[in-house]
């Protein structure tokens, strides 16, 4: 058996037991075509009341200063705890 299949105590649907999270960034870019598609899905993800409360933030490694702020940022946020942490709040 695959060792990154997950082994649910009840059924569950096929595409959620092959799901897999990574533990780390893989070096390899995303091309901007798949950035857009998965942002045009998150932007047609429902919610509730239509509030649509969410927001992204996409740091890309070929911009080293931006990337490497953004992971400090989210370094913060794992170590204080749940919350926006303030510098994706701010503006930048």
């Amino acid at each position: 058996m695959d060792p990154k299949r997950a082994r649910p105590d009840h059924p569950v649907h096929e595409l959620l037991v092959r799901r897999w999270s990574p533990y780390a960034f893989d070096p390899r870019p995303v091309p901007p075509e798949d950035l857009r598609a998965l942002f045009e899905a998150a932007r047609w993800a429902p919610s509730s009341y239509n509030e649509q409360p969410w927001s992204y933030v996409v740091a890309l490694r070929e911009r080293p200063e931006e990337f490497e702020r953004l992971l400090g940022c989210r370094r913060r946020a794992t170590r204080s705890g749940p919350g926006t942490p303030r510098c994706w709040r701010s503006g930048w």
